[in-house]
């Protein structure tokens, strides 16, 4: 599937040279609305709009702080990206990479989780895991496989090591809904 126009709204967010030179090398051709119009851009409003809604839910059922925003919009986008569309039946995603996805794994987004503490951290009594809320899926790593980047965490509460409460933890091994 190829893009074959890009339309914007005057937002600023694509008006740079750079940008206009690139989608024309690619064959793109950038239309933008009139200014003040967001009608003239409807299915793009439309799903901001989408966006926006679910992101405002989600924030509100789980009684998370609003600064966790970005979080939930890639999530709801996440989501979204994965529903069928009316006209064709099939998900953005099925479009895009060419199978159905699978939606097994899906977890309502701030709800309770738990992340199984590693053997050096493990007490032999008490909680093997320590108590997380789940702020959305991974887009790089899979569950219990290796990083590729450096992600460092704070120590789980209950888990402090003495006399290292001021250090935080890096993370040698990705974990299911960390980014």
């Amino acid at each position: 599937m190829k893009i074959k126009r890009f339309r914007s709204d005057r937002g600023g967010e694509y008006d740079s040279n750079e940008f206009n030179k690139f989608i024309q090398s690619l064959g793109i051709i950038h239309e933008t609305t009139p200014p003040y119009s967001p009608s003239s851009n409807g299915v793009a409003e439309r799903k901001n709009r989408t966006l926006i809604d679910l992101t405002n839910a989600m924030l509100v059922s789980s009684c998370a702080s609003s600064n966790l925003w970005d979080e939930v919009v890639l999530t709801a986008c996440y989501i979204l990206n994965r529903i069928p569309n009316k006209k064709t039946n099939l998900t953005s995603f099925e479009l895009w990479r060419g199978y159905k996805p699978n939606l097994s794994y899906l977890k309502a987004w701030g709800c309770l989780t738990y992340v199984r503490l590693t053997n050096p951290k493990r007490p032999k009594l008490g909680a093997k895991a320590a108590t997380c809320v789940f702020i959305g899926y991974a887009t790089t790593t899979f569950l219990n496989g290796d990083l590729h980047e450096e992600i460092y965490m704070d120590q789980p509460e209950g888990f402090v090591m003495l006399g290292q409460e001021d250090k935080v933890c890096k993370l040698t091994k990705s974990l299911y809904g960390l980014k």
